[in-house]
């Protein structure tokens, strides 16, 4: 992807402090290996406060993937994609995304109607799956990075030690996800759930609430737990920031606890 080089190249640049100019390459290759997939049901983004909506995808032949997987997307037919992470909820296939304003693959996808067919391709992202052998896992997520959390939720046995920290901006945010919660704390898949909301009143965020629940985090990262990261780059920084200061407080160096956390963060 040419584009997502360019943000590299942006960043990188910006992470060295040296200013360097990668020429744009006009690439029109066609994407291979894609599957076929229909839009089975969506919501409205008008409805979101955060112009976010979902959208639950077919796959009308046989593929392989599971939550917290990719989906890439081809909105012009050529090697621009776009990346969405998966949850995998009775078989289908569900994206949540945040519609931006002259974004190639959010205005694309929202587009779409219902009973509508498109072509794309699942990327396997095994480093962010659902651990099996884990004594316990925190997933933090916020806006859209909330949605392959909830996939993993749907696919994971009952009774496991699981606890969830949303990320969003509102009590009416909140609504987009809040059945599919509901549904894995009554069968048990979801130990507990932390709504965290940075525009109504005791505004917070989940790097806020991990620290206000410090001892828990903490006792998770010598359990050998596993913390899950899926959001916002801002957001995931708060979250390493956060960890680090707990692990401090316990006179822990967090490099030691590193490898325990999995991020897939944008």
């Amino acid at each position: 992807s040419s584009i997502s080089f360019q943000e590299w190249v942006s960043l990188w640049s910006k992470a060295a402090n040296i200013s360097i100019h990668v020429p744009v390459l006009n690439i029109k290759v066609p994407p291979k290996q894609l599957s076929t997939f229909k839009v089975e049901a969506r919501t409205d983004k008008k409805n979101n406060p955060d112009s976010t909506f979902r959208l639950a995808l077919e796959p009308l032949q046989k593929v392989n993937y599971t939550s917290g997987d990719l989906l890439a997307v081809y909105p012009n037919n050529d090697s621009n994609e776009r990346l969405y992470s998966i949850a995998r909820i009775n078989g289908n296939l569900h994206l949540s995304i945040k519609y931006q304003q002259n974004g190639l693959g959010s205005a694309y996808l929202s587009g779409l109607k219902l009973g509508e067919v498109f072509k794309a391709r699942v990327l396997q992202n095994k480093n962010f799956h659902l651990p099996i052998g884990a004594r316990r896992v925190i997933m933090i997520g916020n806006g859209a990075g909330i949605m392959p959390f909830i996939g993993m939720l749907s696919e994971s046995k009952k009774n496991r030690d699981v606890y969830l920290y949303c990320g969003l901006r509102t009590e009416t945010s909140y609504n987009l996800y809040k059945y599919d919660i509901e549904i894995a704390l009554m069968e048990k898949k979801l130990s507990q759930c932390h709504v965290v909301l940075s525009q109504e009143k005791n505004s917070m965020y989940v790097q806020d609430a991990l620290l206000r629940d410090s001892a828990f985090v903490f006792e998770t990262l010598k359990l050998d737990g596993i913390i899950m990261i899926c959001g916002s780059l801002k957001m995931h920084q708060g979250v390493i920031d956060a960890l680090e200061q707990i692990c401090s407080l316990n006179n822990e160096d967090f490099q030691a606890y590193k490898y325990l956390v999995k991020s897939d963060c944008y």
